[in-house]
């Protein structure tokens, strides 16, 4: 066990472990964390994302891979943010179909959910691609 900053302890990991973490400053502010609020963790001989989760718990906090970072925020906030999912639809079409067909009919779906408020907790940007 070690006492230490939260953010002096992902420094520790990021160099570790060869990547970037990056903490949401503004936010975590406005929630009373900061880079130098106390953390109190064993982290020797576990993975990367065990380490992570550990330190993180602690404070209710949360990560996501976003463009090979790691950046650190809270779970209302990642619920906030959105995210990108592609899907190949080639089988779903036929030779003279174009997936932005498919497209706007989950775009329809999506926009119906929102107004009769049985949204799910955020909207995902949609797209397709066709192999």
């Amino acid at each position: 066990m070690f006492d230490t900053e939260l953010g002096n302890a992902l420094d520790f990991l990021a160099q570790q472990h060869d990547i970037n973490i990056v903490l949401d400053t503004a936010h975590l502010e406005a929630l009373g964390i900061g880079s130098n609020t106390s953390v109190n963790a064993s982290l020797k001989g576990i993975s990367l994302q065990s380490a992570v989760n550990l330190v993180l718990s602690e404070f209710d906090l949360t990560f996501v891979v976003e463009y090979e970072v790691l950046p650190i925020t809270s779970q209302e906030r990642l619920d906030d943010m959105p995210i990108t999912r592609g899907y190949d639809v080639s089988q779903l079409l036929g030779e003279d179909q174009d997936a932005r067909a498919i497209v706007k009919m989950m775009q329809s779906i999506q926009m119906q959910r929102r107004q009769s408020r049985e949204q799910l907790n955020r909207d995902f940007p949609i797209f397709a691609y066709n192999n």
